[in-house]
């Protein structure tokens, strides 16, 4: 099983000749983090992609997103918050931040604060740098692509680098969902208008 295998790829890699010896260091309370922080990087499943699930963006884009913005207007309350918990390589967070990039021309003027949350470390990373294989595009209409990113090299590994001017609006951040940290006003996760738990 995937899970036996990390466990003997954390044994090799750190030096524990039993798996024993790999729990009692985890369990031990001034352990290394970054034997923890290995195993939930490799265990965590980070499958994802852009406009993924057909019927959720359906609903966003034709129901929920006009009706929060007719709301949000009618107070002349021009912000949204929204929240991508789980949020893997951004996709969810990305595509929702191109949705509302084609339903607001007057997108600039609104405080927008998009926030994308994950247990996992090194998708937080390839969020933050927001290059894509084909594959994260399978769902796109082309001319999305076209407008909102970049492909670059051949025909043998090609990748999609995503628009700065969308990459901008999104902050992430380090989050275990177990741990009580959340909502908070340090971190900003609190008073959301839209939170996406997939």
């Amino acid at each position: 099983s995937s899970l036996k295998k990390t466990i003997n790829k954390a044994c090799i890699k750190y030096s524990f000749r039993t798996v024993k010896m790999l729990l009692n260091h985890l369990i031990n309370p001034n352990h290394n983090h970054e034997t923890l922080t290995f195993l939930i990087d490799q265990l965590t499943v980070n499958e994802s992609y852009f406009f993924r699930d057909d019927n959720q963006m359906k609903f966003l884009r034709d129901y929920f997103f006009p009706l929060v913005i007719r709301r949000k207007r009618e107070k002349s309350d021009l912000s949204l918050r929204i929240w991508s918990a789980g949020c893997s390589e951004g996709q969810e967070l990305y595509s929702v931040i191109i949705m509302l990039r084609q339903l607001l021309p007057d997108f600039d003027l609104w405080k927008l604060d998009f926030i994308g949350t994950d247990i996992n470390s090194q998708v937080l990373y390839r969020s933050k740098n927001a290059n894509y294989p084909k594959w994260s595009l399978r769902n796109t209409d082309n001319a999305i692509i076209k407008q909102y990113f970049k492909k670059s090299g051949d025909k043998y590994h090609t990748t999609y680098q995503l628009n700065t001017n969308i990459m901008k609006n999104a902050r992430w951040l380090k989050l275990n969902l177990q741990e009580n940290k959340y909502p908070s006003v340090r971190n900003g996760i609190l008073a959301v208008d839209l939170l996406l738990c997939r």
